[in-house]
């Protein structure tokens, strides 16, 4: 059986470690297409540009709905959370979302 955190944490781990490549590389075909290494990088970077350093996984949470797992991490930056959301199906990711948690807003972000 598959431990669907530990696999999502790994993910992080290449985030935060440059390792976008080797995030490509668990995606669909599909999802390849639409979010490419360097497409990867740019997010992160303004992630981490936006929130701050990263400090730690705040929180994880497991789901499976219609046999997809779903990991949501909460990241815990420098100036807010931040909700990493990874859908896995057959072994590989076929979703991957950031986004934050609801009320949840930056010190000084303006909201739109």
């Amino acid at each position: 059986m598959t431990d669907f955190v530990a696999f999502a944490r790994t993910t992080l781990d290449h985030l935060k470690s440059g390792q976008f490549a080797a995030v490509h590389r668990q995606f669909t075909d599909q999802l390849a297409q639409a979010l490419p290494p360097e497409t990867l990088q740019a997010q992160w970077q303004e992630l981490t540009t936006y929130l701050g350093e990263f400090r730690e996984v705040a929180d994880s949470q497991h789901v499976q709905v219609e046999g997809t797992d779903v990991v949501a991490l909460l990241l815990q930056f420098e100036r807010a959370q931040w909700i990493l959301r990874i859908s896995i199906k057959d072994g590989v990711v076929i979703g991957m979302h950031t986004f934050p948690p609801a009320g949840n807003r930056p010190q000084g972000a303006v909201q739109k």
